[in-house]
């Protein structure tokens, strides 16, 4: 069987195993025997209760797996806990005490039974899990840490044979905490955690947010080498050593190359490179001086201390613009160890990035076990955005040409059932019953597969198609409420409630997606002008439309801003204004057509609305 034809899916993988169990054996064989049976017996139902399937057991172990990682990890603690009781009630010689792993990853499955690094990863976690306790994966984490009430200790990477992954504990109240003896621990003091993640600003849409508190002098616009583009910009300035060492210079390059390159191939960000400028010779130049001479808002900047053979390095991630520190981390490692830490560096760096500066959501990256897919990824998603019967070809070629791997995850998934549905929804389907049949099957699929908002989402849009408005409601409602942290979906959410008139919530919507992502993509501040004119909150939208204005020149929709805003100020009863700005409109778009763009309107159930914005904008324009 060749790789293709092997089927490859994402899972959540359960590993248990009973503590010294052979040791249990050999002591007294028909005792152990006993209360593994009597162990399985408390086990197997929790895992059914939970939603889980045992697909391979082998003596004292059991590996589960899971639809939902939320189930997961409330089924193992459900576990521990019962354990644990039935421990404090038994003879020493009857307690069974487990281990249990967690992990999230690519498997194979053949016929009832699952393979591959994903089942391995969740084994070797458990075998790193102390007695009673409970690990589980970075990507797990990521999932699960807003959805339970359970706490987290963060054990750092971890090393089993050849593989390297990041472990957390699950703290549930119940058995031992396990901190990990590690090798590169410093004698100094740690360096005190920075403060927490603040609410960034975007700048035109300030009276949706608060001023946020400064951790440093911001950078003066008056003092930008070049203006600050619209796609979030970031350049690395230089790490130097905290120690003056000519034998450790070579690392000051090492890992700035290393997190410029992770960094450079992504079409979230606009990296900018200055390492060769004068001010670097400083020690220690001010973020707001490295942002001006880059022309950037966001900039990340560190240090590192060689200590004998083991090595410091501190990463830290500014907006320079609102002078906030957005995110710190440390990384501890043996020198001749050099190449993981500056991957481990590298890979951290580009998941905060993506998530502080380009508004990613983390919980979609954790599907991806590489950069470099999850980078191909938001180049398809990107070719998607464009919305033309070109590229609507495009982006499904570009899903093809992923890597199998890739292609099994739940975004790219996702992603091929939005390329079917845009055929219908920018009508160039040949036979929309299919392509929504499509559509409608992957998000059925993915309802079962992934507990977040992407599913109910795509069903609503393809509710919307096919006229079923309450349905298109409350499933923009489910999507808020199962996922209201998540940066992609709550705004396509924003976009149904618009759709169908329901102003006020989507209005919430949309700023709640501007306090998460800094750069929205330029549809939400779209359709949010729109809902503001529709809702009356015209110097509101005027402010929103306005701020968009530099964006839209470069990236295209000049001619639907400056209707729209024309339309606002005729509303406002400012007829000569509403004809000035829409003059503009025609001389700068020279595709305008008045009807092409109010058909680009015409996606709203709201036909009171409706008219009257054609109405003005016909006033304004013709």
């Amino acid at each position: 069987m060749t790789d293709l034809e092997l089927n490859r899916k994402i899972a959540i993988i359960f590993a248990a195993d009973v503590v010294d169990y052979s040791v249990k054996m050999e002591e007294n064989e028909n005792s152990a025997i006993q209360a593994l049976n009597q162990t399985r017996e408390k086990v197997d139902p929790l895992i059914a209760k939970f939603k889980g399937r045992i697909f391979h057991t082998a003596g004292d172990s059991v590996m589960a797996e899971f639809k939902s990682p939320t189930d997961a990890v409330n089924c193992a603690v459900e576990i521990q806990k019962e354990l644990i009781q039935r421990n404090q009630k038994v003879d020493l010689d009857e307690r069974m005490n487990l281990r249990i792993g967690i992990n999230m990853g690519d498997v194979i499955a053949q016929d009832d039974n699952l393979f591959g690094e994903g089942v391995n990863i969740a084994a070797r976690l458990e075998a790193k899990a102390p007695s009673d306790g409970i690990l589980i994966s970075k990507n797990i984490y990521e999932l699960v840490r807003s959805r339970t009430d359970h706490s987290f200790l963060n054990l750092g990477r971890q090393q089993v044979k050849k593989t390297s992954f990041q472990a957390y504990q699950v703290d549930f109240g119940f058995g031992k905490q396990k901190v990990l003896n590690r090798k590169t621990q410093f004698s100094f003091k740690p360096i005190i955690a920075v403060i927490p993640l603040l609410i960034l600003i975007l700048g035109a849409v300030i009276y949706f947010l608060d001023e946020p508190e400064q951790d440093f002098q911001p950078l003066d616009k008056k003092n930008l080498a070049f203006t600050i583009p619209d796609t979030p910009s970031i350049t690395v300035a230089p790490f130097k050593s905290l120690v003056a060492d000519s034998a450790t210079n070579y690392l000051e390059k090492s890992i700035v190359d290393n997190i410029v390159s992770v960094l450079n191939g992504s079409p979230a960000l606009f990296v900018v490179s200055i390492q060769t400028n004068e001010m670097f010779k400083e020690l220690d130049p001010e973020v707001r001086k490295i942002a001006e001479t880059a022309g950037v808002r966001y900039v990340l900047n560190g240090n590192y201390h060689v200590v004998g053979k083991d090595i410091r390095v501190t990463a830290q991630l500014n907006d320079a613009l609102n002078g906030v520190i957005l995110w710190s981390g440390k990384f501890d490692s043996p020198l001749d160890d050099l190449f993981s830490i500056l991957d481990d560096i590298s890979n951290t760096v580009f998941e905060e990035v993506h998530v502080e500066v380009a508004g990613k959501n983390r919980s979609e990256m954790a599907f991806f076990t590489n950069n470099s897919d999850y980078t191909e990824y938001l180049n398809c998603f990107e070719i998607f955005q464009y919305y033309t019967p070109d590229k609507n070809k495009q982006a499904e070629a570009c899903v093809k040409d992923l890597s199998t791997l890739a292609q099994s995850t739940a975004p790219v998934k996702f992603l091929h059932g939005w390329i079917y549905w845009q055929r219908v929804f920018i009508g160039i389907s040949t036979d929309p019953q299919t392509d929504i049949s499509f559509a409608r099957k992957v998000a059925n699929k993915m309802m079962s597969e992934v507990n977040t908002g992407e599913p109910l989402v795509l069903h609503g849009w393809l509710d919307f198609l096919e006229g079923k408005y309450e349905s298109v409601y409350q499933n923009a409602l489910k999507a808020i409420e199962t996922d209201p942290a998540n940066s992609s979906i709550i705004p396509v959410a924003a976009s149904l409630l618009r759709r169908v008139a329901r102003y006020d919530e989507a209005k919430a919507a949309f700023a709640q997606t501007m306090r998460m992502n800094p750069s929205p993509p330029l549809y939400v501040l779209l359709e949010l002008g729109f809902t503001l004119t529709a809702l009356g909150e015209y110097d509101e939208a005027k402010a929103i439309l306005e701020a968009t204005l530099p964006r839209v020149a470069r990236e295209g929709q000049i001619g639907n801003v400056l209707m729209d805003l024309a339309v606002v100020h005729m509303l406002e009863g400012n007829k000569e204004k509403a004809k000035s700005v829409c003059s503009q409109a025609k001389m700068q778009s020279a595709s305008f057509n008045l009807d092409s763009l109010l058909a680009y309107e015409s996606g709203t159930i709201d036909s009171t609305f409706l008219a009257k914005f054609s109405e003005a904008a016909k006033l304004a324009c013709q």
